[in-house]
């Protein structure tokens, strides 16, 4: 009988000890991201989970000018640029990455499985904006992360200037 009161105890210190660490209770700065200088504002933190900071996807992809869609019963969240989507699925290790210009399907191992904390779905968005064409830097000094989006979002070069055009209909795959 001792050993619940006990037990009760350090489950609660547990519980609070991880809430406080979610809510940025470390002591240290949160984490800033910044999207082509920009800072993103959102209500939610990104975290730190195992050396791998972990943050709210739909913000930041949506910053970039990626679209997002999340399927609830399947627990996937699919980002979509261009012609390359990649889908990423809670609690799994890898993200699949497809590109309809040559048709190619691969699989990228993810340092840390998505998680789902408040509702949002918590990814290392390295990867994934990397799969984009975004260019991510962390900076441990400022604990931000500095995002470049993608210079193409169609995926097309307009043949005689050599730059993007976004007169062409493209289509995405998800």
């Amino acid at each position: 009988m001792r050993k619940l009161p006990a037990l009760l105890v350090a489950f609660t210190m547990l519980i609070m000890l991880s809430l406080s660490v979610l809510a940025g209770g470390s002591g240290q700065a949160p984490i800033e991201i910044f999207v082509n200088g920009n800072r993103i504002v959102t209500d939610k933190t990104p975290i730190i989970v195992n050396s791998r900071t972990l943050a709210p996807i739909r913000d930041v992809a949506e910053a970039c000018g990626i679209d997002v869609d999340w399927n609830g019963e399947m627990g996937e969240v699919t980002l979509s640029y261009g012609f390359t989507s990649a889908v990423l699925s809670v609690g799994k290790s890898e993200m699949r990455v497809y590109n309809s210009i040559i048709d190619e399907l691969s699989t990228v191992e993810l340092e840390a499985a998505p998680v789902i904390i408040e509702s949002s779905t918590y990814i290392t968005i390295r990867p994934a904006l990397e799969a984009m064409g975004a260019k991510v830097e962390w900076d441990g000094d400022t604990r931000s992360i500095d995002v470049t989006a993608p210079k193409n979002a169609q995926g097309v070069k307009d043949s005689e200037k050599g730059e993007a055009s976004d007169e062409k209909e493209i289509t995405q795959i998800t």
